[in-house]
């Protein structure tokens, strides 16, 4: 087929010129800039059916099940692609087989891939991280064809819109896969569709294997960003293995400069394209119709974020602060303060005590000092260009705020190895009443735990944070009590507990539904018990349960010389009863009593 070039004028405006740019006041990208690897070109559409040669001329719409006719909106048969203003617009409007109109050429499925291997993405592109800018929204006006659904009548176009769900295994508007396996798709969709908000909709989440189960309706948890989806929204993506094991993906969504919207996501099986990395722009469902507008499309390998993002909590003391660079800046200002106001009003002229770096040519910031245990904390970026009169470019305001704790024990160093280099079993650290139960009937960790059908000392499914939490078997039918230790001097904070002046130990715990309301828990430091005074029950609830206890309470303690932490379940009558609780994230927290 001889190629069809089609031409467009190119609108310079801020809708369109999206490489490079930043928006006035602004100070997140309009694009990746020169961090891009790819940019579609949305100027032109190359109207080829065959290899890679559409759109801009490294797209392929020869799939197997597209069947574009080359036509743009208006021309051939219903749908169709156009550009309209520099940015393009791709329709498809139902089954138009069912209305008179033969394939190949009837215009179902539109869908257009590209071959992210030569711009670095390698067959785990997606597991080691991967960064996308798209600005996109639902069609309403301008050249759009009626629908031809399948099964029903010619109908006129919908004033809101015509969005769409995720289908077929992980598909969207937008689909993006890795050769090594799964694929995830994005969505624009209307409340119309989904029955619960107009927005942006990801893969569903539907456990952490790829699964063919990842689509609307199919029983999975729904990720969606409520929004209008008919204005343009500039959509920054980072995708990277869920190392929480909740879902295959964590995909960090930040909507025109927003903080994060965070999911896990469920990859999906089916693939357009064998033996490519690729992403692909579609309306590819035959049970679907939609039409919706790019005015950019840009990849480039690893995550590109700032850091910390914008809302982020627990951030640790020493964390630096870093931003992706611009192609319009030689330099940077920083402001960095904990009150919101002098660091937006703050300027070179008038620093107030918040301007921490100025003319910094690097992309990171690190304080001089420790961040406070948690404080929020303020900050700005503007953007240095001596040749821009108007520089500099001032910045948003983004926040954080310090985590208010350290860790006395998290369970996530332990592991199955019993001697040799690395061995941590969690009865090495924590001691129990294994070897006298008579007198002690406690048990740290699963006794006996089958390592080749994936059990481990340790918890893995039962879990506050992290991936591991502490079995603590109790058994007080003969014993009167179950504890087990942690010596301080195991642990990265050692025996001082004065420094920085912590005043609260947490302890979150989990009771198995099935323990006996008849045992009481306690905590001691050096021998100090203090007793837990909440319900009975919630030693058998079957949630997790935060348990604050005032340093204070332990009566007599020098807290600069703790040598132990004891976790223990004592008789709380006559006769007592075995069972387990899991224990997870024992802090010191810095907070106000």
């Amino acid at each position: 087929m001889c190629k069809k070039l089609i031409k467009m004028k190119i609108v310079v405006s801020i809708l369109v010129m999206v490489i490079s740019l930043y928006m006035a006041g602004n100070a997140y990208a309009v694009g990746l800039g020169s961090n891009a690897t790819y940019s579609l070109d949305t100027s032109e559409v190359i109207r080829e059916t065959s290899g890679f040669t559409s759109l801009d001329g490294t797209w392929s719409h020869d799939n197997g099940g597209d069947e574009w006719d080359g036509s743009a909106i208006g021309e051939g048969s219903p749908g169709g692609v156009s550009v309209i203003d520099g940015y393009l617009r791709i329709q498809e409007t139902g089954n138009p087989t069912e209305h008179g109109f033969e394939d190949p050429g009837s215009n179902r499925k539109i869908t257009f891939a590209h071959d992210l291997g030569p711009d670095g993405a390698t067959d785990t592109f997606l597991d080691d991280g991967a960064t996308f800018f798209f600005r996109i929204r639902l069609a309403t006006d301008g050249p759009l064809d009626q629908l031809y659904p399948g099964g029903g009548a010619v109908s006129d176009f919908p004033a809101g819109g015509d969005g769409y769900l995720i289908h077929n295994e992980g598909k969207g508007n937008i689909i993006i896969r890795q050769n090594s396996g799964g694929q995830m798709g994005f969505a624009l969709t209307t409340v119309e569709e989904n029955g619960v908000a107009s927005g942006l909709m990801l893969s569903f989440l539907n456990g952490s294997e790829i699964s063919e189960e990842v689509d609307f309706d199919e029983g999975g948890i729904m990720n969606l960003i409520p929004l209008d989806p008919t204005v343009w929204h500039d959509y920054w993506v980072t995708i990277q293995a869920d190392e929480s094991e909740t879902g295959t993906h964590r995909i960090d969504v930040y909507v025109d400069g927003g903080p994060a919207n965070t999911f896990f996501v469920t990859s999906g099986l089916d693939q357009l394209y064998a033996g490519i990395n690729y992403v692909a722009l579609a309306v590819g469902s035959t049970g679907q119709s939609g039409a919706f507008d790019v005015a950019a499309f840009q990849f480039a390998p690893g995550v590109l974020a700032t850091s910390p993002a914008n809302g982020t909590t627990e951030v640790v003391r020493d964390a630096a602060l870093s931003w992706v660079t611009s192609d319009y800046a030689s330099a940077y200002d920083v402001y960095l303060g904990t009150d919101v106001n002098n660091v937006s009003d703050a300027n070179r002229t008038n620093p107030l005590d918040v301007l921490v770096a100025q003319g910094l040519q690097a992309d990171s910031y690190t304080h001089d000092d420790l961040f406070d245990y948690g404080q929020t904390y303020y900050w700005r970026v503007d953007q240095v260009n001596d040749a821009d009169p108007n520089s500099p470019l001032k910045g948003d305001v983004w926040s954080f705020t310090v985590r208010d704790y350290v860790i006395v024990d998290d369970f996530e160093a332990y592991n199955d190895i019993g001697e040799g280099e690395g061995a941590n079993r969690i009865y090495f650290t924590w001691s129990d009443g294994y070897a006298n139960p008579n007198v002690n009937g406690s048990t740290m960790g699963y006794a006996e735990p089958d390592f080749a059908n994936g059990e481990h000392f340790v918890e893995t499914d039962i879990v506050h944070t992290g991936k591991q939490s502490a079995p603590f078997l109790y058994n007080n039918t003969v014993a009167t009590y179950s504890e087990v230790t942690l010596p301080t001097s195991l642990t990265s904070l050692g025996s001082d507990w004065t420094q920085d002046g912590p005043t609260v130990l947490t302890l979150w715990f989990y009771g198995d539904p099935n323990n006996p309301a008849t045992e009481s828990l306690y905590v001691k430091l050096n021998g100090s018990k203090v007793a837990y005074s909440g319900d009975a029950a919630d030693l058998s609830a079957g949630q997790w349960i935060q348990w604050d206890i005032s340093l204070s309470d332990f009566a007599g303690v020098n807290l600069s010389s703790v040598t132990g932490l004891t976790v223990g379940t004592e008789r709380a009558g006559a006769t007592g009863s075995e069972g387990i609780l899991f224990l997870d994230d024992i802090r010191l927290r810095f907070v106000e009593q």
